[in-house]
């Protein structure tokens, strides 16, 4: 599971929570825990969650708030982490991921904003390292990656070129160290590694050489290279089907 579906389901698992710790009474009811803390406080109508609704750690902090129509989550939720730390903010639209997301670093930089449409990732993506860099770009579409995704190191030079196309890597794949020199060359076909890969040392002098068969395993002869340019004979291996031989 990719790392854009492992925070779909995490929200998803994260409301189930909050509307169990919410359910309940008619107008507004608070719920608390055993020592009387403060655990939730909503507004019902109908018998329905219909309003705002906030929920707490045992320590008092802030965990979720938002506000629900008739039952389902609507408009904006911010999620907490204990110790008060930010860890998303989305927008719903009956019951579904729907409009701008963001998520956080724990220094409260932005980690991931983007774009939901009725449950689906949409439009333009940003992945940011700690302190606000950007990591990665690209495009939903669907929801899943469609076009090229740049990945970015940490001082802004290009780290990788990724082809997407309808959620599978699909065409010719580059990763650079952060110079720009090339670190890996190479290409995806539907979704797995094809063809001819070559990966160098940092000076641009090839480090290992080579291919995939049509399931992307590896296959024939992959060639080691010394820093010098000499082949490394112990080092290079022979593959059939991925195994080596």
């Amino acid at each position: 599971m990719s790392a854009f579906r492992r925070i779909g389901l995490g929200i998803a698992l994260g409301l189930l929570g909050v509307a169990a710790a919410c359910g309940g009474g008619t107008e507004r009811r608070t719920s608390r825990y055993a020592d009387g803390t403060l655990l939730s406080e909503v507004d019902f109508a109908g018998g329905r969650p219909h309003g705002e609704c906030r929920t707490w750690y045992p320590d008092g902090a802030p965990k979720s708030a938002g506000t629900y129509a008739f039952g389902r989550a609507e408009g904006v939720w911010t999620f907490w982490l204990p110790g008060e730390v930010l860890d998303y903010r989305a927008g719903f639209q009956a019951d579904r991921l729907h409009g701008p997301y963001e998520s956080f670093h724990p220094d409260g930089s932005v980690a991931e904003s983007g774009e939901y449409d009725v449950g689906r990732r949409v439009g333009e993506w940003k992945r940011f390292h700690p302190g606000g860099a950007l990591a990665e770009s690209g495009t939903f579409q669907l929801g899943r990656e469609h076009g090229l995704w740049t990945a970015y190191h940490p001082d802004g030079s290009v780290r990788s070129r990724t082809p997407w196309v309808e959620g599978r890597k699909h065409g010719a794949f580059e990763e650079l160290y952060p110079d720009g020199a090339r670190a890996v060359v190479g290409a995806y076909h539907e979704g797995k590694a094809a063809g001819e890969w070559v990966f160098y040392y940092p000076d641009g002098t090839p480090e290992r050489r080579g291919s995939f068969d049509a399931e992307g395993r590896l296959d024939g002869l992959w060639t080691s290279y010394a820093p010098d340019g000499s082949v490394d004979a112990a080092a290079s291996v022979t593959f059939r089907a991925g195994v080596p031989q």
